[in-house]
């Protein structure tokens, strides 16, 4: 599957695995409007300042803010965007998922 905010491929040294592992139970505390944070393939990406420039409008992605959004995100996105920005955006990982 393509994650849009998965990071790009080759080296990169904000990669997942050096980002802390965090529970759903600290993504979920990520609701608001000052800091969203959403789960896509177990890893968790900090949309908070995205949100304001998300093509389809805040509300469209900020509704997933502390919740897993794997499946609307699948089942929206047609392309892959990679940019340094999106790379960013990754928070860390679920601690009770490996790192892949």
């Amino acid at each position: 599957m393509c994650n849009p905010l998965e990071e790009s491929s080759g080296k990169n040294n904000n990669s997942s695995a050096n980002k802390p592992k965090l529970t759903r139970q600290e993504v979920q505390k990520h609701n608001t409007k000052d800091s969203k944070w959403i789960i896509i393939d177990s890893k968790v990406y900090d949309i908070t300042n995205f949100s304001k420039r998300h093509p389809g409008g805040a509300r469209v992605i900020s509704h997933a803010a502390g919740d897993d959004a794997t499946v609307s995100i699948y089942s929206i996105q047609r392309s892959c965007p990679r940019s340094n920005e999106t790379i960013s955006l990754l928070t860390g990982t679920l601690a009770d998922t490996p790192v892949t």
